[in-house]
């Protein structure tokens, strides 16, 4: 072998042979037995892994404190932003709860019930007014964004409203909660030329930056144990491989862990914005409107919007 070797150099081929051996050492490193990858290699990168996992771990434990009502104070971090020019409510999120503490406690563990009430509240108790959403969800969804003859597409008013208005609002509150809650939300600050409340404004943004975060957190955990998994089951013989997937694991764990902390963190800042705002949507119902508002008109059946999920920048 080494005379081939020489021989090929002397003719010059010498860098063809390099690259061949090059190419040979790295079909050899999948056996374990060195090439462009050091056969210790998988167990150099799992005690990194280690380490970021211990890390992981402590963020973990300090994200858990906040995946609870703990979370809701971040959201005062985040600036209030400018606001739209419209009227002030008569009391503030924060002062809601003290207005109306029943609404506000049962928001929780009540909440279709809470936004049955919420919505009747908002409409004055006039339920001649309701359709389905108040026309403000309608449109092509699933197949029918594809083609019109394909279910469904959601129009209100054609599903009996007008005949049993309170069985609707019932099954409306009840199937799509925070849908009813944000449609209660803009229709009363439609009606009545209200603006976006501050905190309102710092709870959007607040989810916008922690919503992707733990997104991409949840997304690297997977890539992480999936790629551990398969350098386990194809390469499971060589050195440092089986550790390389229990490294793997340890970290894609760390990271969904953090994630859903996050995640957990965020439905109490939800649950707790809804609870302060549908406490200030019923106070507000009971506080006369003024006419001189140049947003204050009577409620129709608004311009059809497209169903939207989560909380927006301006609404919520």
């Amino acid at each position: 072998m080494d005379v081939a070797r020489q021989a090929a150099r002397a003719v010059g081929m010498g860098e063809l042979v390099d690259q061949a051996e090059q190419a040979a050492g790295c079909c050899s490193a999948c056996q374990g037995c060195g090439g462009c990858v050091d056969s210790s290699f998988f167990g150099t990168v799992a005690d990194i892994m280690d380490n970021f996992s211990e890390c992981g771990e402590c963020i973990g434990r300090v994200a858990g404190c906040f995946a609870s009502p703990l979370a809701f104070p971040i959201v005062y971090l985040f600036p209030a932003g400018e606001q739209d020019g419209g009227a002030q409510w008569a009391v503030s999120m924060e002062g809601a709860p003290l207005k109306q503490p029943l609404v506000c406690c049962c928001s929780a563990c009540l909440p279709c019930l809470v936004q049955f009430w919420v919505r009747r509240r908002v409409l004055d108790d006039d339920m001649t007014r309701y359709v389905c959403f108040q026309g403000r969800r309608d449109g092509p969804y699933c197949l029918a964004n594809c083609s019109p003859s394909l279910p469904f597409t959601f129009t209100a008013g054609t599903y009996g409203e007008k005949d049993c208005p309170m069985l609707c609002l019932c099954a409306e509150t009840t199937l799509c909660t925070m849908c009813a809650f944000q449609v209660s939300r803009e229709v009363q600050r439609e009606d009545r030329g209200l603006g976006l409340d501050p905190t309102e404004v710092r709870v959007a943004q607040c989810l916008a930056f922690f919503g992707p975060i733990a997104h991409c957190l949840c997304c690297a955990g997977c890539c992480i144990k999936c790629s551990g998994c398969l350098v386990g089951c194809c390469l499971g013989q060589v050195e440092g491989a089986q550790e390389f997937d229990d490294a793997s694991q340890r970290l894609g764990h760390s990271c969904q862990n953090i994630a859903s902390s996050i995640y957990r963190g965020m439905h109490w800042v939800i649950t707790i914005a809804v609870a302060c705002m549908s406490a200030q949507m019923v106070h507000e119902s009971y506080q006369p409107v003024s006419r001189s508002c140049p947003g204050a008109k009577t409620i129709g059946v608004p311009k059809q919007e497209r169903m939207s999920q989560g909380l927006g920048a301006q609404r919520v």
